[in-house]
């Protein structure tokens, strides 16, 4: 049954990779910079080697060519640490005073709806139905309706909402897409990439030229992506954070993403 196996194969020559596209970049830009590890984070592979190995299971179909135990079985694997870093007031003011009014945007619509950045940038003029804003997170498929008014007040998000459809009429859109530039482009993931890190170096610098190295250096490490856990953090009902933030399992809003300590009182 396996006897081709035996039987030598021939090396095809090695295909030369394609030269990348400004599709190919735009899709794939956004899991650098704004939202990459830092240095001092380590590349999963190198957390986790055993991960190539994993198909070496019980039920593996190679175990109809191999007999062998699974290399994997009983070997320790690196403990991940989740990222602890939470942006403060300070942090955020410093970034978002030099931001753009695309990137000011993008952030609000991320805090104020604790979705991840892909998620922020596809959101739609059409996602807003009946005084709810549609989200269809793009990782977990997970759907949400997060409310834009409190009875009959409008809330933080609604009041934003409302400011991004004017601004479309206002700069005649034509693309779906709320988060837009001043002269009506859709913003990209490398477009924001690219201006997260440009307020970002300007906060910096003026963090260094006002003798505050410690903020300073809080701001180099800020990350597009921590607004998310930023914004899980400073909601004071853990159920409430975890449903918007759409997970199932409350243990993970509170050990990956709340990133700020309990508040509890005092012995007197």
């Amino acid at each position: 049954m396996l006897d081709f196996l035996k039987k030598p194969f021939r090396r095809k020559p090695a295909l030369k990779p394609a030269a990348p596209t400004a599709a190919t970049r735009s899709t794939s830009s956004f899991a650098v910079s704004s939202s990459q590890p830092s240095r001092s984070d380590p590349p999963a592979a190198l957390l986790n080697p055993l991960n190539p190995l994993s198909p070496l299971s019980p039920i593996s179909p190679l175990n109809q060519v191999t007999d062998k135990e699974n290399p994997a079985s009983g070997v320790r694997k690196n403990k991940e640490t989740p990222r602890d870093f939470y942006a403060d007031t300070g942090i955020w003011n410093a970034v978002y005073g030099a931001a753009s009014s695309e990137l000011k945007d993008a952030m609000d619509l991320a805090y104020f709806t604790a979705q991840r950045p892909a998620d922020v940038l596809s959101m739609r003029a059409t996602d807003v139905i009946d005084g709810f804003l549609q989200v269809a997170q793009g990782k977990t498929s997970k759907k949400l309706r997060i409310r834009l008014d409190a009875g009959e007040i409008i809330n933080g998000l609604g009041e934003l909402i409302q400011r991004l459809l004017e601004q479309r009429k206002a700069r005649a859109v034509r693309n779906p897409y709320l988060i837009v530039t001043e002269d009506g482009r859709r913003v990209t993931a490398a477009m924001l990439r690219l201006r997260f890190d440009d307020a970002r170096n300007v906060a910096f610098v003026k963090a260094l030229e006002g003798e505050d190295p410690a903020l300073a250096a809080s701001i180099r490490q800020f990350q597009f992506r921590d607004i998310r856990p930023k914004a899980a953090s400073e909601i004071d009902d853990l159920g409430h954070a975890s449903r918007l933030l759409g997970h199932t399992d409350k243990r993970i809003t509170e050990t990956v993403y709340r990133r700020v300590g309990e508040i509890v009182k005092p012995t007197r």
